[in-house]
């Protein structure tokens, strides 16, 4: 009898990626991840977090409240794993990211607000490690990658 195909995660980017790539991307894109949230640039992290990798492949879905138990990975990737719960746990990570990316970025409403808002990144004294608390974002990014090496390793 002969053995049943890898599962292939659905199409991201135009292409079908087997589990493995793209656990391999995941980790590739968490590395892009950090510099964004480490500049304070948390708009362009949260667009990332919505790309086809995380939302089709992963399964991320950010509107999804709740716990780790709420949040459900792709079923081709399930399919393909020994266990889920790394998966769920990564997912859940992505979440907090996320949610600390919502919770700290900068919404300007008019022009005046805009030249305010300049005014204060420029000066010298506004590096975003001193206007954010980025161990806890830091701690879900290294979560993170804990959690996709955890799921290449319990990949069928």
């Amino acid at each position: 009898k002969k053995a049943p195909p890898p599962a292939v995660a659905p199409p991201v980017g135009g292409t079908s990626l087997a589990p493995e790539e793209g656990l391999r991307e995941v980790l590739a894109a968490l590395k892009a991840l950090e510099p964004l949230v480490a500049s304070g640039d948390f708009e362009a992290a949260r667009s990332l977090l919505r790309q086809p990798l995380f939302a089709s492949f992963l399964g991320y879905s950010p509107g999804v409240r709740g716990n780790v138990g709420s949040l459900k990975p792709a079923t081709a990737l399930a399919k393909a794993s020994t266990g889920t719960a790394a998966l769920g746990e990564l997912l859940l990570d992505l979440k907090r990211i996320d949610d600390f990316c919502l919770s700290n970025r900068v919404i300007v409403f008019n022009a005046e607000g805009l030249e305010q808002v300049n005014r204060l990144m420029a000066a010298p004294s506004q590096r975003p490690e001193e206007r954010f608390d980025l161990e806890e974002v830091r701690g879900f990014l290294e979560d993170a990658r804990e959690h996709v090496q955890e799921a290449l390793a319990a990949l069928k």
